[in-house]
């Protein structure tokens, strides 16, 4: 399936509306939507074209909680080209989007839309080829089935979890960074060889693959124990997509399949981080790293097998 944010995560400057109205291709014209929310809808484009300009209108009106700017919003998604291909249906695979109200990246259409409905919503998106970077005009059907308000000083919560010797050892306080030393003569880690360490166990929901995780987390440097980041000095805690290549291989490997509410420990080898090149000026080439990681929630994802 051809994943809504990948679509849709375009140069914001693609998203500069022009005048609206008929091009040498035919009227404008707007897809016909049939079938009830919560369920995979039959759409039907008459012909004609989307215009020139992304456009949304509500279908459904949802009753539900209140969409607040900031929050992270699990959609069933349905798209089809103008020429009758299907463009993805999560309902299908089982794989909902999961997306920030607000977010900048995305269409306003859609990300500032959001804000202020209602979950139980349906909404249609029309977007123009030449916007959405698809061979022909792309009707988007988008059912707003929750909200979520991401908890910036959420941590682990579960059974601790004594972990072996040999390991680096983590000393995690409160609200603050984990202080993570590398006792002498610890191994490093040997090549595309992550070591994963549960120090918390949850007893969440597994964490699946294309899920929006949010976690509290910092990094050290193997060779000498240096922080090169932390959420916590961020302001908390933090989303990432999981599973899906947008972090390091490492997170991708060890985390999709842990559960919501664990804290793991993650030395990776340098292929698993930030390998030859590195992440200068903080992480040197070829080094290995150690991660605390609160997982302390996680939105939408490929169903656990």
């Amino acid at each position: 399936m051809r994943r809504l944010a990948a679509l849709l995560l375009v140069p914001a400057l693609a998203f500069t509306a022009v005048a609206c109205g008929e091009d040498d291709g035919g009227k404008t014209v707007t897809p016909t939507v049939t079938g009830a929310f919560g369920q995979a809808p039959d759409i039907s484009i008459p012909k004609g074209k989307a215009g020139d300009k992304i456009t949304s209108s509500v279908l459904i009106e949802g009753t539900g909680a209140e969409i607040k700017k900031g929050d992270y919003v699990i959609a069933q998604t349905v798209g089809e080209l103008w020429n009758g291909e299907d463009y993805g249906n999560s309902y299908a695979t089982r794989t909902p989007e999961v997306f920030q109200a607000g977010n900048t990246e995305m269409p306003r259409e859609i990300a500032q839309g959001i804000i202020g409905k209602k979950t139980g919503t349906r909404m249609l998106v029309t977007l123009p080829a030449k916007l959405a970077g698809t061979k022909k005009d792309l009707a988007l059907v988008m059912d707003l089935t929750e909200t979520k308000t991401v908890d910036l000083k959420a941590e682990a919560k579960g059974t601790p979890v004594t972990p072996p010797a040999g390991l680096p050892v983590a000393k995690v306080e409160s609200g603050k960074p984990a202080e993570i030393t590398i006792p002498p003569g610890t191994k490093a880690p040997e090549l595309s060889k992550p070591i994963v360490q549960t120090l918390i166990q949850g007893d969440g929901p597994v964490v699946g693959k294309g899920a929006q995780m949010v976690a509290q987390y910092t990094g050290v440097l193997f060779a000498n124990g240096t922080k090169f980041d932390s959420s916590w000095d961020h302001g908390g805690a933090s989303v990432f997509p999981i599973g899906v290549g947008r972090v390091v291989t490492g997170w991708d490997e060890t985390l999709v399949g842990q559960k919501v509410g664990s804290r793991v420990m993650l030395v990776l080898p340098a292929d698993k981080a930030y390998g030859a090149e590195g992440s200068p000026p903080t992480i040197p080439a070829d080094a290995p790293l150690v991660f605390v990681v609160d997982i302390v929630d996680a939105y939408g994802g490929a169903p656990a097998a």
